[in-house]
């Protein structure tokens, strides 16, 4: 009770004026915090469930889909759920990790050596390494 009444007070002196940007942003973190717990306790279902789902929230730049959002938010779960109980552990297996970062200096080196890397992701004119700025006309013209 000591934290839902000051919210409910917060929240409708906010939504007085619903369209105005720090009023969006006041409700957007409240809904945040309060979906905290749900996150915590269903991170790893939801992002299975979110995997294929062709969800794009509006405020991540460069239509990135959900299950991007979703992975972090559950690294980040994993990662504070190991800082605040000893007793967990992250899964570890030294073979794979070595599998996997040759893999990772393997797709590094290939893309500095092939032009470097780029996102659409982060505002980038390359899509994946692809520079999208260059392209004037399509390779195939099917005309009747």
């Amino acid at each position: 009770m000591a934290l839902c009444l000051p919210l409910a007070v917060l929240l409708g002196y906010v939504l007085a004026e619903p369209l105005e940007s720090g009023s969006i942003a006041v409700v957007v973190f409240v809904l945040v915090i309060l979906s905290v717990p749900v996150l915590l306790k269903w991170h790893h279902p939801l992002l299975i469930l979110s995997w294929n789902a062709a969800i794009n929230p509006i405020f991540l730049p460069g239509r990135a889909a959900l299950w991007l959002l979703l992975s972090g938010a559950s690294m980040l779960v994993a990662v504070l759920n190991r800082a605040v109980s000893p007793g967990e552990k992250l899964i570890s297996v030294p073979v794979l990790n070595r599998a996997l970062l040759f893999l990772a200096a393997v797709v590094v080196l290939t893309g500095l050596l092939t032009g470097g890397f780029g996102s659409r992701f982060f505002g980038s004119a390359k899509w994946v390494g692809k520079d999208t700025s260059t392209f004037s006309e399509p390779l195939l013209v099917i005309s009747h």
